[in-house]
């Protein structure tokens, strides 16, 4: 499912009070919250997320873990980027973000894979300070989980910089604003798409044929390309075979920094076998430079650590498949 449809989705549910698939965590509370389309309505967001952070204390990684969880922040990034859809009179674009860092964004996307998982553009229309993508979820997490030393911002400071010069009053952020002119709501429920033959599903069939030589011989180089098409497209799996691809010592394109993209975007959906793949190769302990060392230096430190930890990948593997069965 594109962002856009799971935007409408998610946002027809909630309108029409339906059950959300794998259930919505604090529906009663947020309910109370009286989500009207206002831009005060996002203030009482933060204030939602207050009250979950200091009823649960909730660390982040945990939290992102559970489906559930991941899908109400979604629901909270949809709901607003509608809000300043309506403000700005432009229909949120959702983006994945491959095709927000194709824009290069400034200030670039965030490093952490969750916060950067979605964006949305409204047009050509930038906030005061200059961005042309709205980062919701990062707003969210900053408020849900907190900066130790600093005081949270949250999704009503974030979406202050896109309020036209009319919205700043204070009486007027009260009032629910309209949906867009022409533009049905609640939003109708996206109707079941077909898989076309480049839809990402269909790309990652096509990349496992080529990938085992069901047709011909294994063409992994072709394969890489049609995952890498589908992993664009946000497809979870696809993600993690283009990871699994540019991993391995014997393949077509060897890269342990494109390996970790995909490996942390797929971590960012949820994926176990990312985040193991990630730990495994002890990604997060990458050489960083010390004070005083040439750039050349650092290179070279680098390159062996990225060497040692395919190599280490690949013996891991052959151990496990002269294994007895």
């Amino acid at each position: 499912m594109t962002p856009g449809a799971a935007a409408q989705s998610s946002l027809a549910r909630w309108e029409r009070g339906l059950p959300s698939e794998g259930g919505l965590p604090f529906e009663p509370l947020l309910r109370r919250c009286r989500l009207d389309y206002s831009p005060a309505s996002l203030g009482r967001i933060d204030i939602f997320l207050d009250a979950v952070r200091s009823a649960r204390r909730p660390q982040e990684a945990d939290f992102l873990a559970d489906a559930a969880q991941r899908q109400l922040l979604y629901l909270l990034a949809f709901y607003a980027g509608e809000v300043i859809g309506r403000a700005v009179e432009c229909a949120p674009q959702w983006l994945l973000p491959a095709q927000a860092a194709a824009l290069a964004p400034q200030p670039p996307l965030p490093a952490h894979p969750f916060h950067a998982a979605l964006s949305a553009r409204f047009g050509d229309a930038r906030n005061a300070d200059g961005a042309l993508l709205f980062l919701p979820l990062a707003a969210l997490c900053e408020r849900l989980f907190g900066v130790p030393g600093a005081t949270p911002q949250g999704l009503q400071a974030a979406a202050a910089a896109w309020w036209p010069e009319a919205l700043r009053d204070a009486e007027r952020a009260r009032a629910p604003l309209p949906p867009r002119a022409g533009e049905p709501w609640p939003p109708e429920m996206p109707a079941p798409s077909q898989p076309s033959e480049d839809s990402p599903e269909a790309l990652c069939i096509r990349a496992q044929r080529l990938t085992h030589g069901e047709a011909a011989a294994p063409d992994l180089g072709a394969a890489l390309d049609l995952y890498r098409r589908a992993a664009e497209a946000g497809l979870l799996e696809a993600q993690l075979q283009a990871a699994r691809l540019h991993l391995r010592h014997d393949g077509p394109a060897p890269d342990l920094l494109e390996a970790e993209r995909w490996l942390r975007l797929a971590a960012a959906q949820g994926s176990d076998k990312a985040r193991e793949l990630i730990a495994q190769l002890e990604l997060d302990k990458a050489p960083t430079p010390t004070l005083g060392e040439r750039v050349d230096a650092w290179t070279d430190r680098t390159v062996d650590w990225v060497v040692d930890r395919i190599e280490r990948l690949a013996a891991a593997r052959s151990a496990s498949r002269k294994r007895p069965q």
